[in-house]
Formats: C-alpha cells, sequence, structure tokens
C-alpha cells in the first residue's frame, strides 16, 4: 500500500477514535443529539461552517465553475448572506421558542407558529433535502478514494458510506463539532496547497484572462433567473437549516451563536474564492477533462502532496458535513415523530430508533446518490425545496393575518410543487424555485385574506412567547 492510502487510511481512524472518545464523554440521548448550551464559539464556528460545506461542495463548485466561470460562486455567496439575514429576521423566534417552550428542532418551532400538520410536514421537508444533500457523497468523494486506493468507485462509495455510519453513532453533535476543527483546517489547508500550482500552471490571473471566454467571468452566465433562483434559493435555505438553528439551541451564550453566525459568513469568502479560481485554472490546464474528476486529476500531475492534500480537503469536508446532516435528520425523526407518536419510550428504545435509523437512512439515500448527474445541482435542489417554508415563515412572522390553515396549505402546495420540478429535471430550464414560490405565495395571499381575524390565533400564541421571552434576563436572550 502507497504512502497516499496509508495517509487517508490514518486520517480516517484518527477522526473514528475522536468520535468514539467524545461518546464515552456523554451517554444521555439528547445531549448527544442536540448538545443544548454545550458549545462555545470555537466549536459553534466549525460546526456551522464545515457542516454547510460538505465535500459536494468542494467538488460540485470546482466543476461548475470548470464548465462556466465565477458564476458558481453563487450558491456560496448566497449562503454567506443567508447566514447574516438569519441573525436580522428568524433568530430571535428560534431562540424565543428555545428558550421559552424548550423547542429542539426546527419542525418544532413552525409548531408553534401554525400547527402539528405543519410540523409534521416540515419533518419532511428537513428530512428530504438534508437526504439530497447526504446522497451527494458517491459522486464527490468516492472519486478520490478510488483514484488513492485503487478501489472501485462503488466500492469506494460504500467505503465511505460505513464510515459515516460509524461517526455518526459513535460521537453525537458536540463530537462532530470538535471533530469539524480539524476537518476546517484540512478544508483550507487542501485548497490553498492546491491553488498556487494550478494558479502558476495556468499563467497566473493574465493567463486565465487570455484562455478563457468572457462569459467565465460574468457572475450572470448562466442567465438572470437561474442566477437569482440559486442565489435566491441560498439565502432562504439558511433561515429553515437546522445547523443555523442547533447554534441557536445549542450555543453556551446567543451572543456565541451570533458571533459564529458573522464569523462563517465572512470565512465563506475565502472559501469560494479558492474553489471558483481552481475550477477555472483545471479549465486552462485540461481543457477536455471530465468536471466531476477534473480536480483530482490536476491535483495528481501536480505532485503526491498536492494529491494528498485536496483529497483530505474533500474528506474532511465530506466528513464534517454528513454527521451533522445525517444527526439532523434522526434526531428529526426522533424527537418529532418517533416520541411524538410512542409517548413514553424509554432512553434504550430511542437509543435502538436513532442507530436502526442511522443505518438505513444512509444506505438508502447513498444508493439514490449514485444515479445523480450534477453534484451542485443536487444541492441547489435541496436548498430551494426548503427555500418555500422559509419564506412562509418569515411572511407569518410579519403578517400576523396568516392563520393555521394558510400556512400549512401553502407550504404543503408550494413543498410538493418544488419537489416534482427538481425531480423531474427542471423542466423548460427553470429552476424550482420560481414555480413553487408563486404557487405558493398566491395560495397564503388568497387564503390569508379570506381569514376572519385580523390576528391569527397562532400569532397571537406566538406573541405571548415573545412577551415572556423579552421579560428573560439580558444574558439568555
Amino acid at each position: 500500500m502507497d504512502i497516499p492510502s496509508l495517509i487517508i487510511i490514518a486520517y480516517f481512524f484518527l477522526t473514528l477514535l475522536v468520535s468514539f472518545l467524545c461518546r464515552r464523554r456523554n451517554t444521555e440521548l439528547q445531549r448527544l443529539l442536540v448538545a443544548p448550551q454545550q458549545l462555545g464559539l470555537v466549536l459553534t464556528v466549525p460546526l456551522i461552517f464545515s457542516g454547510l460545506f460538505g465535500g459536494s461542495t468542494i467538488t460540485g463548485t470546482v466543476a461548475s465553475a470548470f464548465a462556466g466561470g465565477v458564476s458558481s460562486a453563487w450558491y456560496l455567496l448566497g449562503t454567506a448572506v443567508g447566514c447574516l439575514l438569519f441573525l436580522l429576521l428568524v433568530f430571535r423566534f428560534y431562540r424565543a421558542v428555545a428558550v421559552v417552550k424548550h423547542s429542539g428542532s426546527i419542525p418544532d418551532a413552525f409548531a408553534y407558529r401554525f400547527d402539528e400538520r405543519t410540523r409534521v410536514l416540515m419533518v419532511l421537508v428537513i428530512v428530504i433535502t438534508n437526504s439530497i444533500a447526504l446522497s451527494t457523497i458517491p459522486l464527490s468523494t468516492a472519486a478520490i478514494i478510488s483514484k488513492i486506493t485503487g478501489l472501485s468507485s462503488d466500492a469506494a462509495g460504500w467505503l465511505c458510506c460505513i464510515v459515516l455510519i460509524v461517526m455518526a453513532l459513535l460521537s453525537g453533535l458536540k463530537g462532530v463539532a470538535a471533530m469539524n476543527m480539524i476537518h476546517t483546517f484540512f478544508m483550507f489547508l487542501g485548497l490553498v496547497v492546491m491553488l498556487v500550482p494550478s494558479l502558476r500552471s495556468a499563467g497566473g490571473f493574465a493567463g486565465l484572462s487570455a484562455a478563457l471566454p468572457e462569459s467565465y467571468f460574468s457572475f450572470g452566465s448562466g442567465g438572470f433567473w437561474s442566477v437569482a433562483a440559486v442565489l435566491l434559493g441560498a439565502v432562504l435555505a439558511i433561515m429553515t437549516s437546522p445547523l443555523a438553528f442547533m447554534s441557536v439551541v445549542s450555543s453556551t451564550k446567543p451572543k456565541i451563536a451570533k458571533n459564529a453566525l458573522r464569523i462563517c459568513a465572512v470565512l465563506i469568502l475565502p472559501f469560494a474564492a479558492c474553489l471558483v479560481l481552481i475550477g477555472m485554472c483545471c479549465r486552462v490546464i485540461v481543457p477536455e477533462g471530465s468536471a466531476n474528476a477534473v480536480l483530482f486529476d490536476v491535483a495528481q500531475s501536480f505532485n503526491p502532496a498536492c494529491y494528498v492534500l485536496i483529497g483530505m480537503s474533500v474528506l474532511a469536508a465530506t466528513f464534517s458535513t454528513a454527521p451533522a446532516s445525517l444527526l439532523s435528520i434522526i434526531t428529526t425523526l426522533n424527537n418529532d415523530i418517533y416520541c411524538k407518536l410512542r409517548k413514553n419510550a424509554s432512553q434504550r428504545e430511542q437509543k435502538i430508533f436513532v442507530n436502526a435509523g442511522v443505518v438505513v437512512w444512509t444506505v438508502i439515500w447513498i444508493m439514490i446518490g449514485k444515479n445523480a448527474a450534477s453534484i451542485l445541482g443536487q444541492l441547489t435542489g435541496a436548498t430551494q425545496i426548503k427555500s418555500v417554508a422559509s419564506v412562509i415563515l418569515l411572511i407569518s412572522l410579519y403578517w400576523k393575518r396568516v392563520d393555521r390553515n394558510s400556512g400549512f396549505y401553502s407550504l404543503l402546495t408550494g413543498s410538493v410543487v418544488a419537489m416534482g420540478w427538481h425531480l423531474a429535471g427542471n423542466p423548460f430550464g427553470i429552476q424550482p424555485l420560481w414555480p413553487s414560490l408563486a404557487i405558493s405565495l398566491v395560495l397564503l395571499v388568497i387564503l390569508t385574506l379570506l381569514a376572519s381575524a385580523p390576528v391569527s390565533e397562532s400569532s397571537q400564541a406566538v406573541d405571548a412567547i415573545f412577551k415572556e421571552y423579552d421579560t428573560l434576563p439580558a444574558e439568555k436572550k
């Protein structure tokens, strides 16, 4: 076995060891899944940043930049803007329901603004969209494992699946946050090491400008409506991001969660710049290369150190995001479905459900992801499905006439349209965001105007939560 393979294997064992040690320190189920008020700034920042951007983001953005240039940055830039808008628009609501009502999930928070039907619907939305992101592992990570170890792409994909399951079962949220500190370092290290020789081989910025068509330097090259959908979808998806919500619940102080989101927004900018520049350089170096494999092909042509480090960067990103996404899925299913149906479920019964759910859910969605054609397309599709829920929540927090029925039926209709449109492959070249928003917003407005009360009963319930929250000491806000 060669040195690169040994390094990758050692990295796997190191992360699994950290997972095991974190598990030994905390065995109570909810503290493992949610880590309520346990995370300081040092853990919260890598939890959010590394959790938002997995290996699929690295390989997908590079592939998109290879094919189209700087317009591939919109997904990342939209996420940065979303982190800041999260603080302005929904942080207070999530914090209030978490502190006053001990809410532990986004579906639970939606239940307080609307009703139980909407809570169940949000469970489905979050589980499906996070699972779509989870399904990108075969395309994003199996390629590098296959090239380094010589395994087939299928075998490499299943190896990733096994490691992901073990990490999720051994660590818990605080363990994932601790591991993400290491993952974040290797993510940036690999990208910087890859960027320097890439720019040199492409002739620097002058070489890029001379070799690539003008469209590669236009942020609107994908078409206005497609770009707007990707940007707006990424911004809105953060409003219902389980990771952003976890930062509200899990941080030791609300100030820490706010600062963590601000820092993440800043870190995204150099991260996006590195990925886009690497993709454009790869286009100059190997213009006929395969978009999904070009990152590893070019890295391999430089030197073994660069190849190993970019591989570790992708692996670090994957195994920082995937366990967190998987935990958010299983936490949602356990807390919002299983425990609601089986109200007296013991800790042992819940652990059995969680452990079995991790295995079954991972296997199912890894198999689905093997047939995905576009990594970034999967990610942007997932964000746009969640965007409908974000828009309805934002409107309901400021338009108090919105009631339970208008919220539920508009969310149901919009989510079904967005999912169907995504699965249909974006008919007519239209992103799922536009038809789903158009239909859901029209329905929301009509049903809300037909409501008899100027201030709905569910809105009054939220106002009561805010009133109680405002009386709390400043350090809890």
